[in-house]
């Protein structure tokens, strides 16, 4: 097992890198790599998106790290999330990871991320004053030189001394202005279309408004990271739909998209356009029963369809179920058979007339034998030798 061993240039700790702990798949989409700090720090860095992050399987790749390292308890836990997309993970994973936190509070005594989204600190701190009886330090900061400075001091202070300090009262005189000002900014969401401007609000972390103001920026974070991943969406759902309108339109088989309810022809492609002899506009208006005439062969799937101009073809017909833009529609593809048909009654024409011509030379050998057997008679009536042995 490959391990590089370096020093920290802010704790002067010791940096212990293993091979085996790097690039560790959590998800397709999210690796870690783990390595220590002393006895008592873990630096976990991800990569991926912050939505792919799977809770109970980290945790169980954390055990095993712990116990390959020989990490010494209790220990502060530092995540890095510079190479992490998405602004927060799934409620049910940020649910998993509070209960996590919460039955390994007698190990770990410091929970600290770093070059993390602004939701991340809005989050911890919420999550914090939801569960002040655990006291496990939290934080969110902006460098790696923060977070390790505050591990260390999280080490460095007892447990309980560290829980009553950040469990002390508050007095801090209520404003109505203050009041208003939450209100004003919490009416946003319902009112503005842009929620993504600053905030019109400055409270200290002493206020007693401040945890209000932290979670509604929470939910602002969360507001504009929905919106940008529906835009995401739509448009990879965009190009998408154009991608496949430029397949439909490109393919040699004709193609007709109808509306389940009525049976009204929604689309057509260029290839059904020629077929049924008619524009876009002049196909729209119609309703596809308009064109069916009946079944040709039912074992085979063959129809026959009559176009614009009231002459009939045979198709080979298949029909299948799609959705476009989250609606459902019905995909009818159409295979013109017309030379194939004419192939085939040529075909059937040629094989009737071979059977004529067996039949009758079948019943002309049939005759000829039947005339040599007359012939043989004749002659043995007249007391001589027969002719034709063959059919005798």
């Amino acid at each position: 097992m490959d391990q590089k061993i370096s020093i920290c240039p802010v704790t002067r700790l010791e940096i212990v890198e293993s091979s085996r702990w790097q690039d560790l798949h959590l998800n397709k989409r999210y690796t870690i790599s783990i390595r220590k700090i002393g006895k008592q720090i873990i630096d976990v860095h991800g990569r991926g998106l912050m939505s792919e992050f799977s809770a109970d399987k980290f945790h169980k790749m954390l055990a095993a790290f712990i116990e390959d390292q020989d990490i010494e308890f209790p220990f502060v836990e530092m995540r890095c999330y510079r190479d992490v997309r998405g602004m927060m993970a799934s409620k049910k994973t940020i649910i998993r990871q509070k209960d996590l936190l919460i039955e390994e509070a007698d190990k770990r005594i410091g929970f600290l991320t770093y070059e993390a989204p602004s939701t991340m600190s809005y989050l911890l701190k919420s999550g914090k004053r939801r569960y002040e009886n655990v006291s496990v330090s939290v934080g969110a900061y902006g460098d790696y030189e923060t977070a390790v400075r505050r591990a260390l001091e999280i080490l460095d202070q007892p447990r309980y001394e560290y829980y009553k300090h950040h469990q002390k009262d508050r007095q801090v005189k209520l404003q109505h202005q203050d009041l208003e000002a939450l209100i004003a900014f919490s009416g946003q969401f319902l009112w503005e279309d842009d929620i993504s401007n600053k905030v019109d609000v400055d409270f200290g972390s002493d206020h007693p408004l401040y945890p209000l103001l932290e979670n509604l920026l929470l939910v602002k974070e969360t507001i504009l990271n929905v919106e940008d991943d529906v835009i995401k969406k739509s448009k990879a759902l965009a190009q998408e739909q154009i991608q496949m309108a430029k397949i439909v339109e490109a393919l040699e088989t004709s193609v007709i998209i109808l509306d389940p309810g009525t049976g009204g022809i929604v689309s057509v492609n260029p290839a059904g356009r020629a077929l049924l002899k008619g524009d876009q506009n002049s196909l729209e208006g119609h309703k596809y029963s308009d064109f069916m005439v009946g079944e040709i062969s039912e074992a085979d799937n063959k129809w026959m369809i009559r176009d614009l101009n009231g002459e009939t073809i045979p198709v080979l017909r298949k029909r299948v179920k799609i959705q476009l833009n989250h609606e459902d529609y019905i995909l009818e593809n159409l295979v013109d058979i017309q030379e194939t048909q004419k192939y085939e009654d040529q075909l059937k024409l040629a094989l009737e007339e071979t059977e004529k011509i067996n039949i009758f030379a079948i019943n002309r050998e049939k005759r000829i034998i039947e005339m040599k057997k007359e012939v043989n008679a004749l002659l043995k009536d007249l007391g001589q030798a027969i002719k034709y042995s063959s059919v005798e």
